[in-house]
């Protein structure tokens, strides 16, 4: 409350007041240490709209430190958002799907692979999306799979399996992929 007093005295408007709040929020959430990775994640996936370009943002796998990496699962993203307008799902939000640089998203899953990370979680709201992409990334933990095994979870739409997609993740060693597949709903008014 006396960080609130202070943000108030420091503000003019009831709007610049609720952006000094959430930003408080946002500071007692990120800097505690009993805050899950997971959770982390999922409230900046699905509360955060993109107003810009991802390709100018700095991607956070650096911030990773060695504790995360030898003790969470690692979350990562090759894109953000979701082209399905769900009415009950925040990600319908953007109606759209963004992709990170995948030239710049791979050089990061190899700066984290030569730190160790062996277990990747993928919170693509839909990775088959574009299928040249997740090939190349899907090619990219194969060859890595020569040196280690890795484990790799996906979220797949469940009508968007080519023959090209289904070869290559059947060239993957056994308990290596786990695919999250879900039918939202049967009734197209909600799909709608």
């Amino acid at each position: 409350t006396e960080v609130m007093a202070n943000c108030t005295r420091h503000t003019k408007s009831i709007s610049v007041i609720y952006l000094c709040a959430a930003y408080i929020h946002i500071l007692i959430f990120f800097f505690n240490d009993t805050a899950t990775t997971e959770i982390y994640t999922l409230s900046l996936h699905d509360a955060l709209p993109i107003s810009f370009k991802l390709n100018d943002i700095n991607l956070p796998y650096s911030e990773y430190s060695d504790k995360d990496i030898k003790n969470r699962v690692i979350y990562v993203e090759a894109s953000r958002g979701c082209p399905f307008k769900c009415e009950f799902c925040l990600s319908a939000l953007d109606k759209t799907v963004y992709p990170f640089d995948l030239e710049l998203f791979l050089s990061e899953m190899q700066k984290l692979f030569d730190r160790g990370v062996r277990s990747f979680k993928f919170i693509d709201r839909t990775f088959n999306l574009k299928i040249r992409t997740s090939i190349q990334i899907m090619d990219f933990f194969l060859e890595k799979m020569k040196e280690d095994k890795i484990y790799l979870h996906f979220e797949l739409v469940p009508d968007h399996l080519p023959e090209k997609l289904k070869m290559v993740i059947q060239s993957f060693p056994e308990d290596s992929l786990q695919f999250e597949i879900g039918i939202q709903s049967l009734n197209p008014d909600i799909q709608d």
